[in-house]
């Protein structure tokens, strides 16, 4: 709609023109031909072409339109055929913008910094006179168009340079550790270089990632999972319990480290593992069953029950006459766990008898493994001879 008004108006300009032009010429009895070159608005696009006929004369010829950079007429060419004239004749050829080449060049943001360089020039089309711009980004993964300060206007030599520049996008890369870690997430610009060291879990060997980690940051958030080989055998902690001294509970003692088959029940100790239990003061009470864990946190408890030591006193010491009835006349035994606090039963045995807690005079004798507390005086056995 819009360009048929534009068309009438500069078809009612040309005839005001022609009509100017053949008032002049009828004053001398001469008719006028007119081609007038005109753009969509009425302005003139090109001198207009004429040609002065005596009344009654004939023409024919063949006008080719001018040429105008950025422009195509229409019509091309116009033939003028004239027979008799007894008038003034018009001919109209309006010029409508032409589809002319311009350059677009595609900006890509570096890696490394913030700087562009040149990824490619193209060249299109666009008619003249025409706004264009962002229309003319291209889709790049891992990029986005910057679109401000894009829009031009055709010129009509072709000369137009539009230049698009695109920025990287940031995105995610998430670790699936599967139980493991030494892995953080990397978040990062599209192109980025990307280094990813092995992850570690307990009692596995770590196999590789799924899907396989790239080398550089992709243009997408993606996940990677871990994947593991569980180890044939993992670290177990034996650990020691005894029996206190004084009371039938159980306090820690040590803790041994030694491996196992992995996913095996253990309920003793795993040969060739050494707790160094003296034997002699200890005895195996019972072993808590445990399944050996991959990761190496599986805990075998071990408790150890002390062992009783009975001791003989034998005291009031006589040395007769002549060798005759020389002996100890008295004797006294204790039973109790290795280490027990014996002292008060001691002095209960015998409290009439002061002279046996009498230190440097062997005026009492124990026999067997003295391994007690609470004694506080010189007591000599088969074995030892000190203050308890």
């Amino acid at each position: 709609m819009n360009k048929t008004k534009r068309v009438l108006s500069v078809v009612l300009a040309v005839l005001m023109l022609s009509s100017l032009i053949a008032a002049l010429a009828i004053a001398d009895g001469q008719h006028t031909v007119i081609i007038n070159y005109v753009f969509e608005n009425g302005k003139q696009a090109a001198p207009s072409w004429t040609a002065t006929l005596a009344e009654g004369s004939n023409l024919e010829q063949t006008v080719t339109s001018p040429t105008v950079v950025g422009y195509e007429p229409d019509p091309a060419t116009v033939n003028v055929t004239v027979n008799n004239i007894t008038e003034n004749m018009t001919y109209t050829v309006i010029y409508y913008p032409a589809n002319v080449g311009f350059t677009v060049n595609h900006y890509l943001q570096n890696v490394a910094d913030n700087n562009y360089t040149l990824d490619k020039t193209e060249e299109v089309g666009g008619f003249t006179e025409s706004e264009v711009g962002g229309d003319l980004a291209e889709t790049y993964p891992g990029f986005a168009a910057l679109l401000y300060n894009t829009k031009a206007k055709v010129a009509a030599d072709g000369s137009t340079v539009v230049e698009i520049y695109y920025d990287r996008n940031y995105y995610m890369m998430s670790f699936n550790l599967d139980g493991g870690y030494g892995v953080e997430p990397i978040y990062a610009r599209y192109g980025a270089s990307v280094k990813v060291e092995n992850p570690t879990k307990p009692g596995y060997t770590f196999n590789g990632w799924e899907p396989t980690v790239p080398t550089t940051v992709p243009a997408e958030n993606t996940t990677y999972k871990a994947k593991w080989q569980a180890e044939k055998t993992a670290k177990v902690s034996v650990v020691v319990w005894g029996e206190n001294a004084d009371d039938e509970g159980y306090s820690y003692i040590k803790s041994v480290e030694t491996t196992a088959p992995v996913g095996s029940t253990l309920t003793a100790v795993p040969s060739g593992t050494n707790l160094n239990m003296e034997t002699k003061l200890w005895e195996l009470k019972r072993v808590e069953q445990t399944t050996v864990a991959a990761d190496g946190s599986s805990v075998l408890n071990v408790y150890y029950d002390r062992k009783e030591f009975t001791l003989t006193f034998k005291y009031d010491y006589h040395s007769g006459f002549l060798g005759i009835g020389e002996g100890y006349k008295k004797t006294g035994t204790i039973t109790a766990k290795w280490g027990a606090d014996i002292g008060s039963r001691f002095l209960a045995m015998n409290a009439a008898e002061q002279d046996l807690l009498l230190p440097g005079n062997k005026q009492y004798r124990a026999v067997g493994i003295l391994l007690y507390r609470g004694f506080g005086r010189q007591v000599c056995t088969e074995t030892y001879c000190g203050c308890i």
